[in-house]
């Protein structure tokens, strides 16, 4: 009897212990998905809202975003980003330097997205270069430390 109870003990402290890592482990993938789907979304919707061509999202299908879908994509893509950021920066217990990163990173690609759209080639690439750099160089000094 005494050796039924304390292999009880021992599979409910196991099973116990798994939970928390798996649920950290489930947040950390689904704040990375969360800011991959986030700027994917933001970055086509932006594209539209602000009256570029018409964005083939899914070739196979044949979707096309118009204008109103684009403003949809981009307020889900922008939610979708700040909460994976949330959720990176609670479950990676991320620096600064960290986040700062992700955000030039997203907006390297957003913003000249919205420029391209209304037309402004020139600026989008001045912007793109003035956001690049800095984004490469956190980049650089993440990886670094």
């Amino acid at each position: 009897m005494k050796m039924e109870e304390t292999e009880k003990e021992v599979n409910m402290k196991s099973s116990s212990e798994i939970l928390p890592a798996a649920r950290e482990y489930l947040i950390q993938y689904g704040g990375i998905l969360a800011i991959c789907i986030g700027v994917f979304l933001s970055t086509v919707g932006v594209y539209k809202a602000v009256g570029g061509a018409g964005t083939v999202v899914i070739p196979i299908l044949g979707f096309e975003v118009d204008q109103v879908a684009g403003l949809v994509f981009t307020i889900v893509g922008v939610v979708a980003l700040a909460g994976g950021l949330v959720l990176c920066y609670a479950s990676f217990k991320l620096q600064r330097l960290n986040v700062v990163c992700v955000i030039l990173g997203s907006c390297s690609l957003i913003i000249p997205s919205m420029l391209v759209g209304m037309g402004q080639f020139l600026a989008a690439g001045i912007v793109a270069n003035v956001l690049g750099y800095p984004w490469l160089a956190t980049l650089f000094i993440w990886l670094k430390g």
